[in-house]
């Protein structure tokens, strides 16, 4: 999955090395965190996109195959970037077939409508709420140990 940051200056989504070679040659697919396409246009940061289109030909050129995002996402100014040779059909078809194979080898495609009062009873599970909780509780990160801070003093007992 494909992330904000960037490597020497690209952003991680706009990275052809780091997705088509290293990620998918391990893995076999990308998929954009967060509609990281969208933002190579809006953020500071990693802005090296013209237009939503241009984010969404470069993140294709780069290997994501699948733009993870709600609202206006890059990936939907694709058929206008294949009209302006922005994009290649060809590689937009790879991207489309990788993603079916791998919905269809998961079973994804088995049974495509979910029984919405199960979703919905499994969504509330108290237990399923708790296990997140404590997976995020467990999963902070510190980038920096800035001012000395680690160690860090314990709470709670470790499991």
């Amino acid at each position: 999955m494909t992330a904000y940051m960037d490597l020497n200056g690209v952003p991680a989504t706009g990275n052809h090395w780091l997705l088509a070679e290293v990620l998918r040659g391990t893995w076999g697919s990308a998929v954009s965190w967060s509609a990281t396409p969208r933002r190579c246009t809006t953020c500071a940061r990693t802005a090296f996109a013209a237009d939503l289109a241009d984010a969404g030909a470069r993140a294709l050129r780069a290997g994501v195959d699948m733009e993870m995002a709600v609202g206006d996402p890059a990936y939907a100014h694709l058929p206008e970037a294949v009209e302006a040779g922005r994009a290649d059909e060809e590689a937009l078809d790879a991207c489309v077939r990788r993603v079916l194979t791998a919905k269809v080898r998961i079973g994804l495609l088995d049974q495509p409508y979910v029984d919405e009062d199960q979703a919905r009873e499994v969504l509330a599970d108290p237990a399923h709420r708790a296990a997140a909780r404590q997976a995020a509780q467990r999963s902070a990160v510190l980038l920096r140990n800035e001012g000395g801070l680690l160690p860090l003093a314990s709470r709670t007992p470790s499991p």
